[in-house]
């Protein structure tokens, strides 16, 4: 698994369809890998770049710092068979995508001939999302309990999948404060190791 921090890391990986996967990853769980995972066995794109907000305006209560966040994602993708098809952006390079530098990287990879994709959950894609990112092709994973279509905000190419995983960092919070192990062993680890999410 390999950290991502320049589009001459991306241009080595000598793939030709790349998918960029944001969120908070507060934490990581089985859903988002599942996600991961599909989009690469579907086909969709040849390498997934996960790519961990720093912070997320959007949310009221405060981010687990950013590097526990990291290395809780690499122990989350350890845990998969397609690993090595699977990279983490260097958040001090590539921060999320709702910003100018995501979207300038998204046009050198394109002008050097790659498809670039954003992979996005079906809640994300309101009639706030920022209008340069929604001509970026998506593959949006349909999210239980959103009506929005992602054909009312997108004006580029869209892929809509199949509902994937139903777990949320949200949930996995609650039960981690309760005492019930992360899904994932690898994660639970680090996270009882690191004294995370303990209320």
């Amino acid at each position: 698994m390999a950290s991502i921090s320049c589009t001459g890391d991306i241009l080595a990986l000598g793939v030709q369809r790349v998918g960029f996967m944001s969120g908070s990853f507060d934490p990581p769980h089985d859903s988002h890998l599942a996600v991961m995972e599909q989009v690469l066995l579907d086909g969709q794109v040849d390498h997934v770049m996960v790519c961990a907000h720093s912070c997320n305006p959007e949310k009221i209560e405060r981010l687990t710092p950013i590097e526990h966040r990291l290395a809780m994602l690499q122990a989350l993708i350890s845990s998969s068979n397609l690993a090595d098809r699977i990279s983490t952006c260097d958040p001090s390079a590539i921060h999320g995508i709702e910003n100018l530098t995501f979207l300038q990287s998204v046009e050198r990879l394109q002008n050097l001939g790659l498809e670039v994709w954003v992979v996005r959950g079906q809640d994300a894609i309101r009639d706030h999302y920022p209008d340069d990112l929604r001509k970026v092709p998506h593959i949006v994973i349909p999210r239980q309990g959103y009506e929005n279509h992602p054909n009312e905000v997108l004006r580029g190419k869209f892929l809509m999948t199949r509902p994937i995983g139903k777990n949320s960092s949200t949930a996995v919070r609650e039960q981690l404060k309760r005492g019930i192990p992360h899904p994932v062993p690898a994660v639970d680890r680090y996270i009882r190791e690191k004294r995370l999410y303990s209320g």
